[in-house]
């Protein structure tokens, strides 16, 4: 039983009306059923107040919140309106923007392999005759694998930062559709 639907039972058993208790702890009628609904949580001195208007024990308010438990341990329930919720939204949404992250992902890791490999291309070209020696085209290859070199470890620290994201991200949808 949840802390409103216990207030509620307690009032009613009470016969008070929603609009006593407001007047009595000097809050308004919405507030009370606020509490009731579950939208919001009387503090403890409420709830202690409360307690004493309905001539109930606190820890008898209390402990009818407690969450559903099998083994000591808390049993989760799914949310299968969020469950959909996070469906449609990672199908239509996530799923685009992570093909397009991987994309850039793939393409950043294909041009620091390719630079890095440059000069080894070149010289490969040369020595199987496809292509002349030229001196500017070694030099502008050996920059290039300097310039992929010095991309490798960004594309590595990239990669860590995706895939972390990604895990946090699972996480996220995971605690969003599961409720005690």
């Amino acid at each position: 039983m949840t802390l409103g639907s216990a207030l509620k039972q307690h009032r009613e058993s009470a016969g008070i009306t929603q609009e006593q208790v407001a007047k009595t702890l000097y809050v308004t009628r919405q507030t009370v059923s606020r509490w009731e609904q579950n939208k919001t949580m009387p503090n403890i001195n409420v709830l202690q107040k409360l307690s004493e208007l309905y001539h109930v024990p606190l820890a008898q308010l209390v402990v009818q919140n407690q969450p559903d438990t099998k083994d000591g341990k808390a049993v989760k329930h799914i949310n299968y309106l969020s469950l959909i919720g996070a469906i449609t939204f990672n199908v239509i949404i996530g799923l685009s923007v992570w093909i397009a992250i991987l994309g850039m992902l793939l393409a950043l890791w294909a041009i620091a392999v390719l630079f890095i490999l440059a000069p080894l291309i070149y010289l490969g070209g040369v020595g199987v005759g496809l292509q002349a020696f030229a001196t500017s085209i070694l030099i502008l290859s050996l920059v290039l694998c300097a310039v992929g070199v010095f991309l490798f470890p960004a594309a590595k620290k990239v990669t860590k930062m995706v895939l972390n994201f990604g895990k946090k991200y699972l996480a996220y949808n995971q605690k969003s559709v599961m409720t005690h």
